[in-house]
């Protein structure tokens, strides 16, 4: 049987430290801590989140659509909140373009919910529950969660 298996995330490699509070630290220390808590908080059996690691960008170009990606996102964001009346930025209607791209800016209470929702559809799958039925319990789950 197929089963979903966790979301692994790759960040770029940065150089140097940054200051948090009193004190100097490693990017990749803090994106570590932070992301243990995120995880430990969200989704503590690892069903969802998998590992956290980092690499060159020269090496995964991945890495870099990514930031196009953010990059392009975090316009989106400031526009909404800023200037919801502005028109859409080009290059971020070129990244939505046949709907291959999801942006959305969740709170605390929608992540907890998505991550219950991935939980019990995974269950349901593991278990051998059919397309439909695992369509239906998403569905309530939705309803239930809003």
């Amino acid at each position: 049987m197929n089963s979903l298996k966790p979301v692994d995330f790759l960040f770029d490699q940065k150089k140097g430290r940054f200051r948090f509070g009193d004190s100097k630290i490693g990017w990749e220390a803090h994106a570590q801590d932070f992301y243990q808590r995120i995880k430990s908080g969200l989704d503590p059996e690892g069903k969802v989140f998998g590992s956290l690691t980092f690499g060159d960008r020269r090496i995964y170009p991945q890495l870099r659509a990514a930031d196009l990606i953010t990059y392009e996102a975090a316009k989106e964001a400031r526009r909404l909140w800023k200037e919801p009346e502005a028109p859409m930025r080009k290059s971020m209607e070129a990244l939505k373009k046949d709907y291959n791209l999801l942006i959305t800016f969740p709170t605390d209470r929608q992540m907890r919910n998505f991550v219950r929702i991935i939980e019990t559809s995974i269950d349901a799958m593991n278990r051998g529950a059919s397309d439909a039925e695992q369509e239906a319990i998403i569905r309530q789950l939705q309803q239930a969660l809003e």
